[in-house]
């Protein structure tokens, strides 16, 4: 519960920093926004080299890093937080999964390999693409920018195909939980490269696992677990822990750290093993 209350605060606070773009208000909210990794990418990549030696350079550049490098220590410890709790985006495609949830049923699947490749599909096309100076690092991230400020900051084509963009966004999340987060995001696929490594995952405790079960596979957003193999792909879970609250009829999901010297147990299963 109070991951959700989290969520949606910083999800509040962003889009309130987003309208506001000037004054007092803005200054107060501002933080929440700056939280966005796409946020530092930007202001680390956008800095010219004259700009770097300057004071303002210089806090553009080190705040960038330290945030940064917060997320990775962030995700190599609890996984994918970030995506579960600060991005806003993600918030968007929670309430919109949930909505989904109370018409359709839980009906999510693990893709298997075929997921990786879909994933690392985008991530070539969409840093493509902004090398080349065609899109952000984060589209999404983007657009919800450019339709929070409107036609007072963007031009009527930018904003028509923001409207698109989002409308994929909210069909994609209806349908397929955090499809988008983890099959087209770049920040996501970038951050679950990182989380295969963290401290702390979502393990199945094989030995409570009821046979033939596939509860946690359906209710599962992410698509992360594969009820078959017993595996949990620390990849594509986002730590969002629904798994565990009252999804398993045997409480054989658990949120723990290594569980030895050589930092798996026998008695857990998951993708690094």
């Amino acid at each position: 519960m109070f991951k959700r209350f989290l969520q949606i605060t910083i999800f509040c606070f962003v889009t309130l920093s987003i309208v506001t773009l000037a004054g007092g208000i803005d200054a107060a909210l501002k933080w929440s926004e700056n939280m966005q990794a796409s946020n530092a990418i930007t202001s680390l990549t956008g800095v010219s080299k004259a700009e770097i030696v300057t004071a303002y350079g210089s806090l553009c550049v080190g705040g960038a890093i330290g945030i940064l490098v917060a997320l990775l220590v962030v995700t190599l410890v609890f996984g994918r937080l970030y995506c579960a709790i600060i991005c806003p985006v993600g918030c968007i495609s929670d309430i919109t999964a949930f909505a989904g949830e109370k018409i359709r049923g839980y009906r999510y699947r693990h893709l298997g390999k075929k997921s990786l490749v879909i994933r690392i599909f985008f991530l070539v096309v969409i840093i493509g693409a902004a090398i080349a100076g065609w899109a952000t690092i984060d589209p999404s991230y983007g657009t919800w920018r450019t339709l929070l400020g409107g036609l007072r900051l963007s031009a009527l084509p930018s904003f028509i195909a923001a409207c698109a963009l989002f409308s994929a966004l909210i069909l994609l999340s209806f349908f397929g939980g955090r499809a988008y987060c983890n099959h087209i995001c770049p920040i996501g696929t970038i951050l679950g490269l990182v989380s295969r490594f963290s401290l702390y995952k979502v393990r199945i405790k094989h030995e409570k696992c009821p046979s033939g079960c596939t509860e946690c596979e359906k209710h599962c957003r992410c698509g992360a677990i594969d009820p078959k193999s017993g595996k949990v792909n620390a990849s594509l879970c986002i730590n969002c822990l629904d798994c565990i609250r009252g999804v398993c009829p045997k409480d054989a999901i658990e949120f723990t750290p290594p569980q030895n010297k050589f930092f798996f147990s026998k008695d857990y299963k998951d993708l690094t093993k």
